[in-house]
This record gives structure tokens, sequence and C-alpha cells, in this order.
């Protein structure tokens, strides 16, 4: 008997094991509220906590911090310390109620030279911040530094002295970042210190991505003093997004290679609030007359690499797909090698199905200088529809070696 049942033994508790093992886990929730107070537990609404820097010492991976709909003056930057795994992501959201996430507005005090001058800020792995916005602080919205595999969904950055969401690498300690998903975020009225000082103290952005292999894709950028994305690195990609009023560029690669910029709609200074937007930029005063728009989509070899990954810059790159509409310069390349690592040509990129329209400047301009020698280039496909003022030069190509039209 024993012989004959032995087997079935054997399958009952492995199968036992088996289904413990493949049972669904429920996370834990812990609670954050207007009205709460880290002496709680936090692990009901009743006794929620009063801040995410306490709120933290309470998750494990897979866990979700839950962020009930009100102002929270959080003057000083919250650093997330923890991290979840690849299975089991830690989830830092606003509360849903009835389906709909309630409005949580992170606040800070605009005052420059704070320590921690930034909303929410991390180098963890595996973590997710899910419709938070974070409005008024001197700095950064949300600052990522050498993290990796980092969602940032739905959340909304406004009224900030230097970038609304940054994702830098760690050079210095060589920790790349990387994995990034920042999508359907709206970024609005950024890099006002370098408005409000005349263009001293900081170069901020929309979106900055100084990392590698990150993906930025549907977010709504607006009114930025400086780029609206500006993508440096190796292997990201900028997909469907929209971005309207930069004072520099709509959507910048510096020095990036194996980029995908597709299917992303640039608008500068069309309506009249635009146009009021343009006359405080700094940058110029005029352009042929008019207020200084920016450029729309510019490709540039500005310094030397922000990679971890040693590989050539400013090749492989693919521009397709994309409209831009009343730019300064449609398309432009530009060489500021301001070091002696920068200066490249564009080598093996691809700028192809695009369609530009305006430009008070230029329709496409290429420069060159300083070391600038372009290769296996193709710009095909494109169509430039240029209504920029009499006396504007619509074409500026600075030698075609290495492009093919």
């Amino acid at each position: 008997m024993l012989g004959k049942f032995g087997g079935w033994r054997r399958w009952l508790v492995g199968g036992i094991i088996a289904t413990l093992a493949t049972a669904p886990v429920v996370a834990a929730t812990v609670y954050i509220a207007p009205n709460g107070d880290d002496s709680r537990s936090g692990l009901t609404p009743a006794q929620a906590m009063a801040t995410l820097k306490n709120a933290q010492s309470r998750v494990a991976p897979g866990d979700t911090i839950e962020i009930a709909g009100g102002t929270y003056p959080w003057v000083e930057g919250t650093w997330i310390y923890v991290s979840g795994t690849a299975s089991k992501r830690i989830v830092i959201r606003a509360a849903v109620v009835a389906g709909k996430s309630q409005v949580v507005t992170i606040r800070g005090d605009n005052r420059a030279g704070r320590p921690n001058n930034y909303c929410l800020g991390t180098g963890s792995e595996w973590v997710e911040i899910r419709s938070i916005t974070c409005e008024n602080f001197a700095e950064f919205g949300i600052l990522i530094y050498g993290g990796h595999d980092i969602r940032l969904i739905n959340n909304t950055m406004r009224r900030l002295g230097n970038t609304g969401i940054a994702i830098y690498s760690d050079l210095q300690d060589r920790r790349q970042a990387y994995g990034m998903l920042v999508s359907g975020n709206v970024i609005t009225d950024t890099n006002r210190r370098w408005a409000q000082t005349s263009g001293i103290g900081g170069w901020g952005q929309g979106i900055s991505v100084f990392a590698d292999n990150n993906i930025i894709r549907f977010n709504r950028i607006s009114q930025t003093y400086g780029e609206g994305i500006g993508v440096a690195g190796v292997g990201n990609q900028a997909i469907g997004n929209t971005i309207a009023d930069s004072c520099s560029v709509g959507l910048y690669l510096d020095t990036a290679s194996n980029a995908i910029a597709e299917r992303n709609f640039v608008i500068q200074g069309v309506s009249a609030a635009s146009q009021a937007f343009f006359a405080t930029c700094q940058i110029t005063s005029s352009s042929n007359g008019g207020p200084a728009f920016g450029t729309g989509i510019q490709i540039a070899s500005e310094t030397s690499s922000y990679t971890t990954i040693t590989a050539p810059r400013l090749t492989g790159n693919a521009i397709r797909n994309n409209v831009v509409i009343n730019g300064r310069v449609g398309l432009q390349y530009g060489n500021y090698g301001f070091d002696a690592g920068g200066g490249d040509g564009m080598s093996n990129t691809i700028i192809a199905n695009n369609i530009f329209v305006g430009g008070r400047e230029r329709a496409i301009l290429i420069e060159n200088g300083r070391r600038s020698v372009h290769a296996g280039n193709v710009i095909a496909n494109n169509i430039f529809y240029w209504t920029g003022a009499p006396g504007g030069e619509p074409v500026a190509i600075d030698g075609a070696a290495g492009l093919r039209f």
C-alpha cells in the first residue's frame, strides 16, 4: 500500500506547494492624507500617515503608497529610497475614487538655496509614481539619479525653476539610469529661474534625459524657458509627445546615439497666448521682426557623452513621422563643441517622412564647423513648407558631404 500511494502522496504535496507558490499575493497599502499623522500605522485610511518621507518605512516590494486628495506643503524634497523588484513594483500614487485619481498636489515655496529643492527624487529601482502634481519648486519636479526601471505616469509638473522631469545617470559612481517609462505626463512653465535671472543660474527643460534606453511617450509639454524635451545618451525613444512653446528647441537630440524621435507634434507661437509667452524669452529679442520662437527639432553635438555606455556619439538616430509647426527653424543640426570631446557630425542618421510648416528663419539649417564631419545620413520624403519673412533663407546647408537628400 505504501508503495502504491507513495507516488500519489508526492503528487499531492507537490501540487499543494505549486498552488501556494502561484497563488496571488495581496500587496499591502500604506495611506497618506492631509490630516494624517506619522505616528500612526498608515495601514488604513483612518490611520493615515502625514508624509511620504516616513510612509516609506512601512512598505516592501509589491506594496502601494496611496496619497489622498489634497495639497501637501512639503517644501523640502522627498527622496524615495525604497525599491521594488521586477515582479513586485512599489507604486506611489494618488488615491483612486470611483475609478478616478484624486488631485494630489505637492507644493514647494519656490525658495532658491533650500536643500533638496525638488519635489520627488529617487535613485531606486522598480518604482512607479502615478498621478501626482508637483508645483512651485525652485529646482526639479521629479529627479531620477542613477536608478532604473522607474515608471512616471500621468503626473503633472508646473511652475518649476528648473526641469520638470529629469533623468540622469550618475557618471561619477557609474550608476547608469536606464529602463524608465515616462508616459502621459503634463509639464508646463519650467526653467523659470533662467527667465527670472536673465539667463543666469542654470538651464532647464520640460523633460531631460541624460541616460540610456528610456522611453518618453505621450507627454504634453508647454511653455518652457529651455527645450521641451532634451535627449542625450544611447537608445532613448521620444514617441507621440506634444510640445508647445519652447524658448530654445521643442525636441532636442544632443550627443544622442541610436535614438528614435517619432510621431511627435511640435508647435511654436501659434496662439495669442503663446506669442505673449515668447515675448518673455530672453534667448534673443526677435526673429525676422517677430517673437523669438524656438526651433522645432534639432540634433546637435554640444559636449562630451552623457552615457556610461561606450559608443560613438551622434550616430544611428532616426527622426521620422513628426510634425513641426512654426519653429524659428524647422529642422536644424548645430555644432556646439564647447570642449575637446564635442563637435561630432551626424552619421548613419535617417530623417524621413516629417512635415515642417512655417519657420521664421529657416525651413532647414545644417551648420558646420569644429570637427563636423557627416557620413551616411539620409534626409528623405519630408515636406518643408516655409512661410518666413522676406529676406530669409529657407534652406541653408553648410556643406553637403555625408548628406543624401
